[in-house]
């Protein structure tokens, strides 16, 4: 069997035509063809390519974006070594780990905004069937070696190539900051989650109510000291409610990067000198380039885990919740 039907083939019990949402494709010469309204989606590197988008401009532009921070080929193994010396990382993955192992032991389990597959891998070989899906193709290529465990199309998080009520477990992992259209997000969550399915998303806090809408979203995207990019805003606890009254209850709230790793992350600019593309830092590779930020790293560690332990109920840069989908 070819290696484009072994992905299909794994994934035809989930998928539905992006443009129609009907559950009718099926794999015709490498290609994956919709015999309700006959459109044709390509498949290159065993990645599936769901995408379908009215403005073609608007689709083009984003992807075009993201894929140029994920236009180096890495070596997946020194990745994951670099990875763990990501001072936030480990804090807000064993919060993750946890609230899946305790709401869903197994089932279906959709990473989306996928990345370059770290956050699908916490739980490879652990007894879940592991789907992840990315705006950027050249990010999926990555993830593909990274978490070998997962199969992985390409699609947008506003219009998921999914059936309805299809998977147990969805990560949204800092991703619901980065596209303009967020309603459309949680409806689609909403959608494609099963009854009594789960949802853990995390995203950048307000420390409010209200949202923190960057004053530069009609133009591009924001960029911190860090260089990374692509936030549009800062969410206060009005998501919480916008959750609940999708029938995605909220079960659980914590915080991370708070008070105690903010003030120690202020000694930043003395360890890097110098700007970092988006790329070096959400790979590691900033350790490699910067042996300062290694020594920081090991110092921020300390911090956010004694911060979480102090402050994770309360307060923080970062929230992360999880929900349960009532009916």
């Amino acid at each position: 069997m070819e290696q484009e039907e072994i992905v299909t083939s794994k994934l035809k019990d989930l998928l539905a035509c992006p443009n129609c949402k009907k559950s009718s494709l099926k794999l015709e010469k490498g290609k994956i063809k919709c015999s309700k309204c006959k459109k044709i989606f390509q498949i290159k590197n065993n990645i599936p390519i769901l995408l379908f988008q009215k403005s073609k401009k608007d689709l083009f532009d984003i992807e075009k974006y993201y894929n140029k921070i994920y236009d180096k080929d890495l070596d997946v193994n020194d990745l994951k070594l670099l990875k763990k010396n990501l001072p936030f990382k480990s804090v807000r993955q064993d919060i993750i780990k946890k609230f899946v192992s305790e709401n869903k032991k197994e089932g279906i389990l959709l990473s989306i905004g996928c990345g370059i597959g770290e956050n699908e891998e916490l739980f490879s070989n652990k007894g879940y069937f592991l789907v992840g899906t990315d705006i950027s193709f050249n990010a999926l290529n990555i993830a593909r070696k990274y978490c070998l465990d997962c199969v992985y199309f390409q699609s947008r998080a506003e219009n998921l190539p999914l059936k309805s009520e299809s998977i147990d477990i969805i990560l949204s992992i800092d991703m619901i900051e980065h596209v303009f259209d967020d309603e459309s997000i949680l409806d689609e969550i909403k959608r494609v989650l099963k009854k009594d399915g789960i949802l853990v998303l995390t995203t950048g806090f307000s420390g409010k109510y209200d949202n923190h809408v960057c004053s530069d979203t009609s133009k591009s995207f924001r960029e911190d000291s860090l260089g990374e990019g692509g936030d549009l805003r800062d969410y206060g606890l009005n998501l919480v409610d916008r959750l609940n009254n999708k029938n995605l209850q909220v079960i659980k709230i914590r915080f991370t990067d708070g008070p105690l790793a903010k003030n120690i992350n202020k000694l930043k600019e003395y360890f890097l000198k110098k700007k970092h593309s988006r790329m070096e830092v959400i790979t590691g590779q900033v350790m490699e380039t910067n042996k300062r930020y290694l020594f920081y790293s090991k110092i921020l560690r300390i911090f956010y885990k004694l911060d979480y332990l102090i402050f994770g109920r309360r307060k923080g840069g970062l929230i992360f919740i999880g929900c349960k989908k009532i009916k």
